[in-house]
């Protein structure tokens, strides 16, 4: 990365040789094989550039390379309240990551690129970078989150020759123990929960579901058949498409003349919980249109398309096994109410960086919970956020987009009614086959009146000889 001269300004620099460091600099934090001069081909002014590593220094000097910007950007990261750390690529580069509560995980930044909570970027990307290290440095420890950043952690994992990888996880280990010596015992209780387990973000899933049941609620009271309300949804599919391919800030659309059970006062209505969902609104124009648009983050409303769309899917399948909507017909799996949400999700294991054990229950078949050791048996478990009490009365599994030989046939669900220190039988299930992929499968809990604040999936899989590699599979949340 060249520099400006400071005598010619916008004229490249190129570094010449390095230097020792100097008094002036000293108090900054900085490294004597980190003091460059730069030569000016222009002036031939020489230049001295300092790689300060003190960040307050680094907001006077406003210079420097992917290093100084993390390191910076970091800086405001935390003034401004978040949770942050520096990433370390061992490949040279240097970014940010933020934990965000309101995704429920750490989430990516780089300043220098200018690109956020794009992981991949670095290995799929104009970098195609070879991968080895990527280590997180925290005020409470070094992680080790080579993973999140890679979709190719066997070929990683050939590169990594620097020690043995259980060496690596005990100097790491040892490392995040001397940063949390002092800690008060609350704290590292927070950090270890942290640790090891995830917050679902999902309310949003539950507010998608329960929204339908004043748009099947209305089909009903205006006796509509199948066919019809299979069409007001379709309509509406076909409305929030053409949102969701408008400016992502400035998101709207106008109902038109096609969506004309939708545009009635009869039908519109029922679709204001379903919007509101989705942080939408309707507003009228002068001309008397209808338009669609954001009520608010724009980041809500791209959270919840892809739900909406899934679920509009399966609610449109559901609809055609229905042999008469009426009365009785609004009931489970045509309507998905009082879905349990916002929980912390524990997991035998995961593959990272999109194989999450929250992927588990965020509503989307784009998104999976992948078990690299399922072949031999997994478990997740969802305890219930502030320790409410649910009875679990339906449940439901979805099939994951490849490999058949990999879904799950035999499990059981437990509860617990003292957040996991024992547990109770709910549903046993033994050789269940999906026969498509995307296939949700519906399962009634007969072990009902078992109030519970805990839930876990338990997968025993004897593999046969046609067996390769791990059990995948999508589990899509737990319903009260």
């Amino acid at each position: 990365m060249s520099k400006a001269c400071s005598w010619s300004l916008d004229n490249p620099v190129f570094p010449t040789n390095s230097s020792k460091s100097i008094d002036d600099v000293y108090d900054h934090s900085i490294s004597k094989s980190e003091f460059f001069l730069h030569s000016c081909k222009t002036c031939s002014n020489v230049t001295r550039f300092p790689r300060y590593n003190d960040p307050l220094k680094l907001l006077e000097t406003r210079k420097g390379r992917c290093g100084e910007w993390a390191n910076c950007f970091t800086l405001y990261c935390r003034a401004f309240g978040y949770e942050s750390r520096l990433i370390l690529d061992f490949t040279d580069h240097v970014w940010t990551e933020c934990f965000s509560p309101y995704l429920g995980r750490w989430m990516h930044l780089d300043p220098c690129e200018g690109i956020h909570d794009n992981p991949l970027l670095y290995e799929k990307g104009q970098l195609e970078k070879s991968l080895d290290y990527v280590i997180a440095v925290s005020r409470d420890g070094v992680y080790d989150v080579t993973k999140r950043y890679t979709r190719k952690w066997h070929e990683v994992l050939s590169r990594r020759v620097i020690t043995t990888e259980p060496a690596l996880a005990s100097i790491l280990s040892d490392i995040t123990r001397e940063c949390r010596k002092n800690f008060v015992s609350e704290m590292l209780l927070k950090l270890d929960e942290r640790d090891k387990i995830r917050r679902c973000v999902d309310e949003h899933v539950t507010k998608i579901y329960d929204a339908f049941f004043p748009i099947i609620n209305q089909f009903v009271e205006q006796t509509y058949d199948k066919y019809r309300a299979r069409e007001v949804l379709e309509n509406f599919k076909r409305i929030l498409i053409s949102l969701r391919n408008s400016p992502f800030k400035t998101r709207r659309t106008t109902i038109n003349a096609v969506s004309t059970d939708l545009s009635s006062s009869k039908m519109l209505p029922a679709f204001g919980q379903l919007l509101d969902a989705l942080s939408l609104k309707c507003e009228i124009g002068v001309d008397g249109t209808t338009d669609i648009c954001l009520a608010s983050d724009p980041v809500k409303t791209s959270l919840a398309l892809p739900v909406v769309f899934h679920a509009l899917d399966d609610l449109i399948h559901n609809l055609n096994d229905c042999e008469k909507l009426n009365k009785e017909a609004p009931s489970w799996p045509l309507l998905k109410l009082n879905r349990i949400c916002c929980g912390l999700v524990l997991a035998s294991g995961e593959e990272l960086p999109f194989g999450i054990a929250t992927s588990a229950f965020d509503g989307t078949r784009m998104s999976k919970w992948e078990e690299p050791n399922g072949a031999t048996g997994c478990w997740i478990i969802y305890k219930v956020s502030d320790n409410r009490m649910y009875e679990l009365v339906s449940y439901e599994l979805m099939s994951a987009n490849d490999a058949p030989e990999r879904d799950p046939m035999d499990w059981i669900i437990e509860g617990s009614e003292d957040g996991g220190s024992s547990w109770r039988i709910l549903d046993k299930q033994t050789s269940q086959k999906f026969d498509k992929r995307f296939q949700r499968k519906t399962f009634a809990v007969k072990s009902q009146s078992f109030l519970a604040n805990a839930f876990s999936l338990k997968h025993s899989f004897i593999s046969s000889g046609s067996l390769l590699g791990e059990t995948i599979y999508s589990l899509r949340g737990a319903f009260p």
